[in-house]
């Protein structure tokens, strides 16, 4: 039975799968597609670096091994990680 790819290499992939890079954004959105690809390597970075700090997160936390068995995670996650206007003026009164 062959091995799973790394947590980071499953992101890396599916990410990979929705580049759109060198095609126009502006076409897709008038097609109302935009929102299925990445159209800028920063975008594509970013995407990356939060992707790979969640399954990270998930191994770390939940002992996850492939992606879709992070992605019952990703609301845990995401409480923990959003920081609201209000809670960094309370932080930095503190």
């Amino acid at each position: 039975m062959p091995k799973n790819k790394s947590l980071v290499r499953q992101v890396q992939e599916t990410i990979n799968k929705k580049l759109r890079i060198g095609e126009s954004k502006y076409s897709a959105k008038q097609e109302g597609v935009s929102h299925e690809g990445v159209y800028s390597w920063n975008t594509y970075k970013c995407y990356l670096t939060k992707g790979c700090a969640f399954v990270k997160w998930a191994k770390e936390h939940h002992d996850c091994h492939t992606l879709a068995g992070a992605r019952a995670y990703v609301d845990a996650y995401l409480q923990m990680h959003i920081v609201t206007k209000t809670t960094n003026k309370i932080n930095a009164n503190n």
